[in-house]
């Protein structure tokens, strides 16, 4: 069982992604925190990542507990999840208690996969990415509206998806 884990940052802080507690660039490798970190990753200039328990299997990994979002950084498009800008990774709240298989970042936004293949979006919609024409942007999650994603990934301003959708149309571009 993975039940702990060292977190390191070191970079850019301008915006606090770093978790450090304030905006100071680390140079090299600065302990940020002991957390069951299971999947981490960062956007323009937020991170993020999940906690829980993890079984290991070989290379493969399976949560056997619940998991955590926690952010922090720039939240201009409100891509942190949140209102307030933490300069510590804080916990999201999460419509869901499902178990989280992958989370993503774009530039200004980011995408949390559920294992029951429910995509959730926070942050900027200004290429369409979370799948609202109505909004400019969202800091709270919110489901996009596509059937049951299996596998997800991002870039700078574009979202691809794979569906679990019996139809024939199983892979989807979010935005360009």
């Amino acid at each position: 069982m993975i039940s702990s884990s060292k977190m390191f940052a070191w970079g850019a802080n301008t915006h606090g992604q770093l978790g450090t507690g304030d905006t100071t660039d680390r140079f090299e490798p600065e302990y940020i925190q002991d957390a069951n970190v299971s999947v981490i990753t960062g956007g323009g200039s937020h991170s993020v990542y999940t906690d829980g328990t993890y079984f290991r299997l070989g290379f493969k990994y399976a949560a056997i507990s619940g998991i955590d979002v926690y952010t922090c950084g720039s939240n201009y498009g409100g891509q942190i999840g949140r209102e307030s800008v933490p300069l510590h990774f804080q916990k999201i709240d999460k419509e869901s208690k499902y178990s989280v298989v992958s989370v993503v970042c774009g530039w200004d936004f980011t995408f949390v996969l559920q294992n029951d293949g429910c995509l959730t979006a926070f942050g900027s919609n200004a290429h369409n990415q979370l799948l609202n024409s109505e909004i400019r942007q969202m800091s709270k999650p919110i489901r996009a509206s596509l059937p049951t994603v299996r596998c997800v990934a991002a870039g700078l301003r574009h979202v691809i998806a794979i569906s679990d959708s019996k139809s024939n149309d199983r892979l989807v571009i979010i935005s360009l």
